[in-house]
């Protein structure tokens, strides 16, 4: 009797076992259905407030709930930046009614790196007048040409929506000469000498003889974009002609003098009283900004001092190190120019490089998710934007697209074969395009939420190129040595160290100059102490590194944060590590600050490790 008593007791037990389980159940998959909708919803306002970046964004915002959509460009208007602050605040607000433990593990992510990302905007915004709109480093009048050059039309609403956004460009640009103005106002303005430069800039890159000859690239680009959709079917003949003809006159009577009153305007703007760029350590709580600006482009939460602290002595060790691999051979620099020769380099042509990085790289490195194969087309930077442009850069195809990519190649720059070897490798593979479309192809495999696609994590992905790059000159070593030539690699790894000291060097003397206020002749006279005598080459590297605070950092902190975190894996994983392990974790972890990396690392210990083992 005792026994037919129990059954019924043990039967009941269970059953309510698995009623609280269906409840749980219930309540965490409402938790995580409401944070998706939350972020959809984030991700559909924030990816429509500007059409021009949507296009580099999506392919077809249609299939992401975003239909007949306004075209237009955003302006800036004085008390921009409290809304903009307000906004952000309101977001944080929202995300903390989550409750953060009921989400999946995915979804947990993706909530801690909003809430920090937002944090460090936040900061930002509390210094609403240090940004540089028009440096003559990286301004948007030397960017925007190259965003509507590549502008992709893949149907006749998009050559539509080219045109209006054209014709959106001397509010947008003017608005940003008013923002240039009130920085002034605020006691933050730009020195003469790169608004000066800026000026420059804006004559050449739209000229009046270009436009009348029909010659100018935004003319050619144009015209090849819509034979290439007519020859498809998806325009007319007449539509066609008619589309060239709007864009000729938008670009005489709207573009064109824009650029011209840019000019003017940046001239006017010139006050007399600093002739070179000072640092941002010279303004009204500069170090403070800097500060905030350096951790939001690296994505590291060490401080400055840190930062510095570490720089100095990394770069006293790279010396030694390089000094005694420049005395190891009585003909260092034949090896040094050998290194760079056609004759001893295992390949010298575009394919032919990118087939050895593919084949070096494939041991360590995981395959696309679906074995997708891109197509890559390596295109030369026009010669009007060749004084503006970077040395090289990959331009982001959207990401529900993204097979599709274009690497930019400045005229400008060295073309000797080591230089076009290691910048493919950090542009292509396996740099900026194969991370991009590595972690796109996994987003869409596991459906992650669209607004990680919006996060800006520059640190993540100029780390990761410069900590390939570096890669790609230990696959030329291997090679020399498999070849029987071991003095050549002697001459890439002298290379190898040589760049990174120099990279190491240039972020100190960012931090020297805008977090430190060093001036130019210290800056000169620090450089002649590192071998560096040169005045104009000395002049050049100050004005370069004023006019582009943190610019080093995000590629060389970065590539150390990359570092940090690799040796994190080996400790955790101990016998299970591999390279090739620790590249697919951080490939589809995805676009993050370095805090929540190593996090994520530190779960991988009781979790699952990457699927590579």
């Amino acid at each position: 009797m005792l026994k037919n008593r129990k059954k019924p007791l043990y039967l009941l037990s269970v059953f309510a076992l698995i009623c609280v389980t269906i409840v749980l159940s219930f309540w965490y998959c409402d938790e995580n259905r409401r944070f998706e909708a939350y972020c959809n919803q984030v991700f559909q306002s924030e990816a429509s407030a500007n059409t021009l970046s949507l296009h580099y964004t999506l392919a077809h915002p249609e299939n992401f709930g975003l239909k007949k959509l306004e075209v237009t460009l955003p302006t800036y208007q004085a008390g921009d930046w409290a809304l903009g602050q307000e906004l952000i605040q309101t977001y944080i607000c929202e995300l903390e009614e989550f409750c953060c433990p009921k989400l999946s593990e995915e979804n947990q992510y993706t909530y801690s790196l909003l809430l920090s990302y937002f944090d460090k905007l936040s900061r930002l915004e509390e210094y609403p007048y240090y940004e540089a709109p028009f440096s003559p480093v990286n301004g948007i009048h030397s960017q925007l040409p190259i965003l509507l050059t590549e502008y992709t039309f893949r149907s006749q609403r998009d050559v539509e929506d080219y045109l209006s956004l054209l014709s959106q460009t001397d509010d947008y640009l003017n608005s940003l000469l008013e923002y240039q103005k009130d920085k002034t106002k605020a006691g933050l303005g730009t020195d003469d000498l790169s608004l000066s430069l800026a000026s420059q800039q804006c004559n050449s890159l739209i000229t009046e003889q270009e436009l009348a000859e029909g010659t100018h690239f935004l003319q050619t680009s144009f015209e090849e974009k819509l034979m290439a959709l007519h020859q498809q079917g998806l325009i007319s003949e007449e539509n066609k002609n008619e589309f060239e003809k709007q864009n000729h006159q938008l670009l005489a009577t709207v573009l064109y003098p824009t650029y011209q009153n840019l000019s003017k305007g940046l001239n006017a703007l010139q006050q007399g009283n600093h002739s070179t760029p000072l640092g941002l350590s010279s303004y009204p709580k500069g170090k403070e900004y800097y500060s905030c600006l350096v951790g939001f482009q690296t994505g590291s939460s060490a401080n400055v001092t840190e930062m510095k602290n570490t720089l100095e002595k990394l770069l006293s060790t790279y010396r030694i190190t390089l000094s005694k691999l420049l005395t190891s051979s009585d003909d260092s620099l034949l090896l040094l120019n050998s290194a760079h020769n056609t004759e001893w380099f295992p390949s010298d042509t575009i394919p032919s490089m990118l087939s050895h990085l593919n084949q070096s790289m494939s041991q360590d490195f995981p395959p696309f998710p679906g074995q997708e194969t891109p197509n890559l087309t390596v295109k030369e930077v026009s010669n009007a934007l060749a004084d503006t442009s970077a040395p090289a850069f990959y331009l982001t195809p959207p990401f529900d697209e993204t097979l599709d990519n274009t690497i930019y190649l400045n005229p400008n720059s060295p073309s000797d074969c080591l230089t076009l070897y290691t910048t493919l490798a950090h542009e292509g593979y396996p740099g900026h395009l194969y991370q991009t479309v590595y972690y796109n192809c996994h987003a869409a495999q596991q459906e992650l939420s669209p607004i990680r696609h919006l996060l800006s994590y520059e640190g993540y992905q100029e780390g990761w190129a410069l900590y390939v790059e570096f890669l790609s000159y230990d696959y030329l070593s291997a090679l020399a040595e498999e070849k029987g030539k071991p003095k050549l690699r002697l001459g890439y790894e002298i290379e190898k160290h040589n760049r990174m000291m120099q990279l190491c060097l240039y972020s100190l003397i960012d931090i020297y100059i805008h977090y430190e206020g060093y001036t130019p002749s210290q800056i000169q006279a620090y450089l002649a102490a590192m071998g560096i005598s040169d005045g104009e080459t000395a002049n050049a590297i100050y004005q370069y590194i004023a006019n582009a605070p943190g610019n080093y950092l995000k590629y060389f902190w970065s590539y150390l944060e990359i570092l940090s975190l690799k040796k994190q894996a080996e400790n955790l994983w101990t016998e299970a590590y591999s390279d090739l392990a620790f590249h697919q974790f951080f490939l589809e972890r995805g676009p993050s600050d370095f805090a929540s990396l190593s996090n994520a690392l530190a779960l991988k210990k009781s979790l699952k490790l990457p699927s590579a083992f």
